[in-house]
């Protein structure tokens, strides 16, 4: 480097393991790179176990007000957990890719060393991911919050029989269909289960909130892009208990009359943006080639 010192701008960094251990022997690798790079590394509490580094389990808490980065190492899930700390704070947060798909994840595995330098330099921008609200009322009273970065899916959960759902949107209804479910989603949720679900893809930067019913039993339903400060209200209407899940991981079970509200969240997900175009993603992941 021509006896050049490079003074890093990061200094604390918060790393999320993957629960996969064959990302282990790469995770070790960059977290001795922080630290002989005068980094602080912190993994929070509960996570440290998985790649016995007990020695750096920090509390949630701790990250929130001391971390000046979150990085995720592992896949999309790996990522989703991460935001989970990191939502509601100015903590940027970047994603290594050592999972299979990784839509969400900036770097991929063979890019980490230069990409990390660059970001603990500070030479990277911020991409704002929108995220969203979800709240169950039951009997005129919220039981159940919670907020996610892709998705609040509402399905039937094992029972194969098809909920009847009615839609409604900021105060008008909108229809009902029976379906296995229906996912609400953001742009950066979109090449997610919605875009399995024959949902559109949506360039992260575009503000809006797509509405995708998972496998309809009729062949005109279609799904919706809606405006992003629209409020969506779903109610099972066919007397069934189902699920509600967001970012597949937080999963709340539903009684009969319970109504799911999503709206835009007043937080966002801060991204550390080093360069790479959502289109060349998308022609890579989906394989798009000539």
């Amino acid at each position: 480097m021509g006896g050049i010192a490079i003074e890093y701008k990061i200094k604390s960094v918060a790393v999320m393991p993957s629960t996969k251990r064959k990302a282990g022997e790469e995770t070790h690798q960059i977290i001795e790179w922080l630290r002989e790079h005068s980094a602080k590394v912190m993994v929070p509490s509960g996570r440290a176990d998985l790649i016995a580094r007990e020695d750096l389990s920090t509390p949630v808490s701790e990250i929130k007000n001391t971390a000046q980065l979150m990085l995720s190492l592992g896949g999309d899930g790996t990522l989703l957990h991460a935001c989970k700390i990191t939502a509601g704070t100015d903590i940027p947060l970047l994603g290594v890719n050592l999972g299979q798909l990784g839509f969400l994840t900036e770097v991929s595995v063979g890019e980490w060393e230069s990409a990390l330098g660059r970001t603990l330099a500070g030479d990277f921008t911020i991409e704002n991911r929108m995220m969203l609200d979800c709240h169950v009322i039951r009997d005129g009273l919220p039981v159940f919050s919670g907020s996610a970065l892709n998705d609040v899916v509402i399905h039937h959960g094992g029972d194969l029989r098809l909920l009847k759902l009615s839609l409604n949107i900021s105060g008008n209804s909108t229809g009902s269909y029976s379906a296995d479910g229906v996912i609400i989603s953001t742009p950066t949720g979109s090449t997610a289960y919605s875009m399995s679900a024959g949902g559109p893809i949506i360039n992260p930067s575009v503000e809006c909130i797509i509405i995708t019913a998972i496998c309809p039993h009729t062949l005109y339903t279609r799904p919706l892009v809606i405006a992003p400060g629209e409020v969506v209200q779903v109610k099972e209407r066919s007397g069934r208990n189902s699920l509600v899940c967001l970012d597949g991981h937080t999963i709340f079970t539903l009684l009969p009359g319970d109504i799911i509200e999503v709206a835009r969240s007043e937080h966002s997900a801060r991204f550390v943006h080093l360069g790479k175009k959502f289109y060349r993603t998308i022609r890579e992941k989906l394989k798009w080639f000539e």
